[in-house]
């Protein structure tokens, strides 16, 4: 995890406030996977246990398979609007390296891991991407959480950007498809 990151400093204060275990990463250099084929991979920025995993694991029952996923998580830090002159709402767009190192960590991690891809919208007007009653304060600023599994952001974006290497997903189906992270955790 980035310190200097409001994005990731907020969603690592929404995980301890709900007391959601978690894990976050070094970002300063890229992972190497240890197989050729994967080469160098970018960070993922949190592992989360759901809640549903926390409470199966019982003591002293080291046998007992966790059977729910754990999230393999990259943030996305997001204005909710983006930009002054012309704001736009729901900006959604990833790098090909963010969609493919993710999906090859889901690979190293195996069964039980999922990948997720969380849009940390800082939300800066009236409108927000949740009820209001779901942002989330962190250091005076409001913050929307949603997430949306790495499997359903690939089969649903389409390149906006093939010289940076960026893709999106059309807003009116984002929106039908991203879940508030309080439903996913």
């Amino acid at each position: 995890m980035k310190s200097s990151n409001h994005y990731e400093a907020a969603f690592e204060s929404f995980l301890q406030s709900q007391a959601i275990p978690y894990m976050s990463t070094r970002e300063t250099r890229r992972s190497f996977a240890g197989q050729e084929e994967y080469g160098s991979l970018k960070n993922i920025d949190f592992l989360v246990m759901n809640r549903s995993s926390v409470d199966a694991v019982q003591p002293n029952r080291q046998s007992r398979a966790l059977e729910a996923s754990s999230w393999l998580i990259d943030i996305k830090g997001r204005r909710f609007p983006s930009g002054t002159a012309h704001p736009q709402y729901w900006r959604n767009w990833v790098s090909e390296d963010d969609l493919l190192s993710l999906s090859r960590w889901e690979t190293i991690f195996g069964r039980g891991f999922q990948g997720l891809l969380v849009f940390a919208y800082d939300v800066l007007g009236d409108r927000s991407p949740v009820d209001r009653s779901r942002l989330f304060e962190f250091q005076n600023r409001y913050y929307a959480f949603l997430g949306i599994p790495l499997s359903v952001y690939y089969r649903e974006c389409r390149p906006l950007s093939p010289r940076w290497r960026t893709v999106s997903m059309p807003s009116a189906k984002f929106r039908q498809m991203v879940v508030p992270l309080d439903e996913l955790l």
